[in-house]
């Protein structure tokens, strides 16, 4: 027998309340699975799907293949076929990382007239064999894992050489604020020195995030030191290049003679400067996974969180502006999504998902379908998201509920509701009147900016209009 999970048990989990962790009804939303037709084409289906994003209001960004070439998927449907760019340039696959803006901007990198390059909603960026923005007499040779704000702003890691076409000999991370009109600016230069370490020339990892504002950055960097301490963390921001992590250091608050090595998963940072990140550190094999928050380990392999103990690996994470984080912790097969504060994820945090439970994505609750792996990559791209509304989107491999057969799917799973602004389980004109006399009394940042302001007032709106 099933036990129904509704959006109001779920708040009531949230509140310490859990529900158990197997044989569960969990209400979810269907975002996109393969072999789905794609809405905004003319009836192609989806072949492959790639990692979600979100934009600044929630909604899902993604990239993916059809029966009619790559797509770029915003929100409920697909905004950017690569035959789009046809008859000017010839556009052919997509990498799975990319990054979208609130009014259907875009980045992803596709392979541009057979060059490795960056295109955005506003066309051409830069491919293999231009001139390297900022580097005279150099040459791009790659561009990758690129990402986006809300507002458009671009960003990516590249690579330089010394003869078009030639191969790579050093990486630089750019953004560009303004695509259409691009200035490209060099955040940060392979063999160039930040907080006292040197970078080498290809030292710039894949494994970075930036915030909403492009602001404040991580990075997974290589420095010109010895091999036993040459891999770090670097966040990069307002306040500085500040070292967090480094392979071979000793763990802050670890135990006794811990030390990180060099196994740091796709970091992530908010608007605030906090950020997350999972790795291993040199304990036991009992006790080595971790996660760390702000430099701190927040839980660790072997902890109990709600109720779950954490065994084999953690895997990835992302905060979103409110410092809250969702993280999956599990082997292949069996794995759990948890949500919590960052700051106190071992005691606050919730189970959210499991591999085993049965998903109900038209609230009859009804089983439509069952998760039996979470496709999160702990190297290319971190296969879930966590939005400002509470909501995670992940990647995962959806089976149907009799086991005939399996499929990937894209789905959104709620892990709180922001605007259940009373906390009294549902949403009602109640939390709109609350609402109103918080912002009117300049305690209402909804959005977690930092600040009660007019976008604090749009996005409740937008909120409760969507209910929980």
């Amino acid at each position: 027998m099933s036990i129904r999970v509704s959006h109001t048990i779920v708040l009531a989990a949230l509140a310490g309340l859990a529900a158990p962790a197997s044989a569960v009804i969990r209400d979810a939303v269907r975002v996109l699975a393969v072999g789905d037709i794609l809405p905004g084409t003319a009836g192609l289906a989806a072949t492959t799907l790639n990692d979600p994003y979100t934009d600044g209001r929630g909604a899902v960004c993604m990239t993916g293949n059809s029966s009619g070439g790559n797509f770029v998927w915003h929100d409920d449907q697909v905004i950017w076929l690569n035959s789009d760019a046809a008859p000017g340039n010839v556009l052919t696959g997509a990498e799975g990382t990319m990054g979208g803006g609130n009014n259907d901007e875009f980045a992803y990198s596709p392979s541009i007239d057979g060059n490795d390059g960056l295109w955005t909603h506003a066309g051409y960026v830069l491919a293999d064999g231009d001139a390297a923005p900022n580097f005279a007499g150099k040459f791009n040779s790659f561009n990758s894992r690129p990402g986006m704000t809300p507002t458009g702003a671009g960003f990516w890691v590249a690579g330089n050489s010394d003869t078009s076409g030639g191969s790579t000999n050093q990486r630089v991370f750019y953004s560009v604020a303004n695509p259409a009109a691009p200035v490209f600016t060099s955040v940060i230069v392979g063999g160039d020195t930040y907080a006292g370490l040197t970078i080498t020339a290809q030292g710039i990892e894949f494994g970075y995030d930036a915030d909403d504002y492009a602001s404040n950055y991580i990075f997974t960097l290589t420095n010109t030191g010895a091999a036993a301490t040459d891999r770090y963390l670097m966040t990069h921001g307002p306040g500085g290049d500040v070292v967090v992590a480094q392979e071979g250091i000793a763990v802050p608050g670890g135990l006794t003679g811990e030390l990180y090595t060099a196994t740091f998963r796709i970091p992530t940072i908010n608007i605030h400067g906090n950020y997350v990140v999972a790795g291993d550190t040199t304990a036991t094999s009992t006790a080595d996974e971790i996660i760390m928050w702000n430099g701190v380990i927040a839980v660790r392999e072997g902890d109990v969180v709600d109720g779950i103990a954490l065994t084999s690996n953690s895997t990835m994470v992302s905060v979103n502006n409110c410092n809250d984080v969702a993280f999956i912790w599990g082997a292949s097969g069996s794995e759990r999504l948890f949500f919590g504060p960052g700051n106190d994820l071992k005691n606050s945090g919730k189970l959210i998902l499991a591999t085993g439970d049965e998903l109900d994505f038209n609230g009859d609750g009804i089983c439509d379908g069952r998760v039996t792996d979470f496709n999160a990559s702990a190297a290319i791209a971190p296969g879930l998201d966590l939005a400002e509304d509470g909501m995670i989107y992940v990647s995962i491999d959806l089976q149907t509920c009799d086991a005939a057969s399996t499929t990937e799917a894209i789905i959104g799973i709620r892990a709180s509701c922001p605007a259940d602004f009373d906390k009294t389980g549902f949403v009602d004109t109640d939390d709109f009147d609350e609402y109103v006399r918080a912002f009117e009394a300049g305690d209402a940042d909804i959005d977690c900016s930092g600040f009660t302001d007019t976008d604090d007032y749009d996005y409740f709106v937008r909120l409760f209009e969507k209910g929980c």
